[in-house]
C-alpha cells in the first residue's frame, strides 16, 4: 500500500506557493504590466488617432478578457510551482507579461508619446517576423491545396478512362 501525504499538506503545499508568488520579479513585472496596460488601454481610446473609441462594450470584453488571464496566472502559477514545474510556470507568467508589456507600448504610441527609435524598431521587426510567419504558413496550406485538388482531378481523369 502506498504512503500518501495527508491532505492538509497538500493544501499547505499550495497555499506557500501561492504566497510565495509575490515575491517573485516576474509576477510582479506582470502584475504592473496587467495593471499598466488596462490604464493605458483606457487612456488610449480618448485619444484622437485610436482605432476604438471609448465604448462600454469593447471596455467590458478587453476587461473580460485581462481579468481572466490575471485568473490563469493566480491559478496556474502556483499549482505548477508546488508540483516542481516552476519553470513552466514562468515561463507562462513571462510570456504573458511580455505580451502586456508589448501592448503598452503600442498604446502609448498610439497616444502620442515619444518612444524611444531602438523600441519601436525592436516592436515592428517582432511584428514583421510574425507577419512573415503568417504568410509562409498560408502560402504552405495553399500548395497543399492545390496539389490535393490536382491528385483529385488527375483521380477522376483516370476514373473516366477506365
Amino acid at each position: 500500500m502506498m504512503n500518501l501525504p495527508p491532505q492538509d499538506h497538500l493544501w499547505l503545499l499550495l497555499w506557500n506557493s501561492f504566497r510565495a508568488m509575490v515575491d517573485q520579479p516576474i509576477v510582479l513585472w506582470f502584475a504592473w504590466a496587467w495593471i499598466i496596460d488596462i490604464c493605458t488601454g483606457t487612456f488610449k481610446s480618448v485619444f484622437p488617432n485610436a482605432r476604438t473609441k471609448l465604448d462600454s462594450s469593447v471596455g467590458l470584453k478587453g476587461l473580460f478578457k485581462h481579468v481572466s488571464i490575471l485568473m490563469i496566472v493566480v491559478t496556474v502559477y502556483p499549482f505548477l510551482d508546488a508540483i516542481q514545474f516552476d519553470a513552466v510556470g514562468s515561463a507562462l507568467v513571462i510570456f504573458y507579461a511580455a505580451q502586456y508589456t508589448l501592448s503598452i507600448v503600442e498604446n502609448l504610441g498610439v497616444m502620442g508619446l515619444p518612444i524611444p527609435s531602438f523600441i519601436t524598431d525592436n516592436v515592428e521587426k517582432l511584428k514583421e517576423a510574425a507577419d512573415q510567419n503568417d504568410q509562409s504558413k498560408t502560402h504552405q496550406e495553399l500548395s497543399s491545396l492545390n496539389k490535393k485538388v490536382d491528385d483529385i482531378k488527375k483521380e477522376g481523369k483516370n476514373d473516366e478512362r477506365n
